[in-house]
């Protein structure tokens, strides 16, 4: 019994250390571990293990937690897409207008659809990914914020 106590308290503490290594990390990091270690609909674990890791989250001590929850509240603010909405329909407008200028002083529609599409896409992969990012970030701030911490 005391080996399987060993076992689980290493591999606790292995999972506090990757979610603490995750926060400091990209949100992609923390996404993939998420997604990875937390999240019911993406993860390839059990109903089990998640539990298990929730169950660790709760047992954090109080610096860890201050950290988890305040990182999960930046994760979920610098993805919330209705944050770009606006600036995004100002840039398409800009796109448009820049595609026209471009068409006026070099007179080469190719040269304008070409700038126009690699500055369309760019912006394009960047709502696509605030949108893919986003629920994540939700689940988790919501995860961190409910959890009853064990004192």
């Amino acid at each position: 019994m005391t080996e399987l106590n060993q076992t689980n308290s290493s591999d606790q503490n292995i999972f506090i250390s990757d979610l603490i290594e995750a926060t400091r990390g990209k949100d992609q990091v923390l996404k993939k571990f998420i997604d990875k270690q937390l999240y019911i609909k993406k993860s390839p674990f059990g109903i089990e293990s998640i539990n298990n890791n929730i169950d660790v989250l709760k047992n954090l001590n109080p610096t860890q937690q201050a950290l988890i929850i305040g990182r999960a509240a930046d994760f979920k603010e610098s993805n919330d897409p209705s944050k770009y909405f606006p600036v995004i329909i100002a840039l398409f407008g800009s796109i448009i207008s820049l595609y026209k200028l471009l068409d006026e002083f070099t007179g080469t529609v190719i040269f304008s659809f070409i700038v126009t599409l690699v500055v369309s896409v760019y912006l394009t992969s960047l709502m696509i990914r605030a949108f893919s990012t986003y629920p994540t970030a939700v689940y988790f701030h919501s995860l961190v914020t409910n959890i009853k911490f064990e004192k």
